[in-house]
């Protein structure tokens, strides 16, 4: 359904921005900041555990489910139909250092450079290289030639030490803490937008909170079957959109991808979840999941924008 593109992402500000990852990923980071990343993660259930399956230009990958169970169903790790986050190193360096997130260890471009280094080595298998007496390598090719591996250097000294801006998971996972979720109400900004402000305003003032959440988020699927003319929703409704959005040809795929997973994970862990439950919530649980809503909205407006001109 998606093209193949290797990275560029449009960010929310004002989706000017440009940054690489040379990467063709089923999801992309949204921006760059702790409070980005963090609002990325609790997109999920709290006592999610975030798998690592990627790690490329400073950025990695996980995914919700275990990749040695999606292996061994011969499942692709990468498939568009599972959940997915990108996270930047910095960031998860930062919510480790705030205490919202386990399993995080910093370390230096050395050190980030030595392990992936041993991780290669240790891959091909002693009959696929040559090492010299300096621990490079001479890696076999299938024509039979070599592609050198240079081992890293490591240049800190006395007077100066590498920074520790880079990311090992030792467990090759991570999780947020119960803070991260009560960090999240002073994260959220300030003001949302004045369609769910309509909806969600009259049922706040009662404390309904969970009717709140879900006339808001039904706000963003109703709008989108009228942009479309279809009864469809759920899941469907989000392919069929996509499907459209795509038929353009007016965005990046990088910031379509971000845009459906965003609405992939609000319609599984928000829409279903309050359409089919009743939720006992307080204030600050809502104003979460109002603002994480929000965000989604702004986005689908921006996209409604090109899907009906004026």
């Amino acid at each position: 359904m998606l093209r193949n593109f290797p990275g560029l992402l449009f960010y929310t500000d004002s989706y000017t921005l440009l940054e690489a990852i040379h990467a063709d990923w089923p999801i992309y980071p949204t921006g760059h900041g702790w409070h980005l990343a963090l609002r990325s993660l609790a997109n999920f259930a709290q006592g999610t555990k975030f798998y690592q399956i990627d790690d490329i230009d400073k950025c990695l990958l996980f995914t919700i489910s275990d990749p040695n169970v999606l292996k061994s169903k011969g499942e692709d790790i990468y498939g568009k139909n599972l959940y997915h986050v990108a996270i930047w190193h910095e960031d998860l360096i930062e919510l480790s250092a705030r205490g919202l997130a386990v399993g995080v260890t910093s370390i230096s471009d050395f050190e980030f450079s030595i392990r992936k280094f041993n991780t290669v080595k240790e891959s091909l298998g002693p009959d696929n290289y040559i090492e010299d007496e300096d621990g490079n390598l001479q890696i076999k090719t299938k024509n039979g030639g070599f592609i050198v591996y240079n081992i890293p250097i490591d240049t800190s000294s006395e007077d100066w030490q590498e920074p520790k801006d880079f990311v090992f998971l030792p467990d090759k996972t991570i999780e947020l803490t119960p803070a991260a979720f009560n960090t999240l109400t002073s994260t959220v900004g300030e003001g949302v937008h004045p369609d769910i402000f309509a909806k969600a305003a009259p049922l706040l003032a009662l404390n309904f909170f969970d009717t709140a959440i879900r006339e808001a988020v039904l706000l963003i699927e109703h709008s989108i079957k009228t942009v479309h003319n279809t009864d469809q929703y759920g899941q469907k409704l989000i392919d069929l959109h996509i499907k459209k959005i795509l038929e353009l040809d007016k965005f990046k795929t990088s910031f379509i991808k971000c845009y459906r997973g965003e609405l992939r994970t609000l319609t599984k862990y928000v829409r279903n979840d309050y359409m089919h439950n009743q939720k006992n919530i307080d204030e600050d649980e809502c104003s979460i999941l109002l603002y994480r809503i929000n965000d989604v909205y702004h986005w689908f407006l921006h996209i409604k924008e090109e899907l009906i001109p004026n």
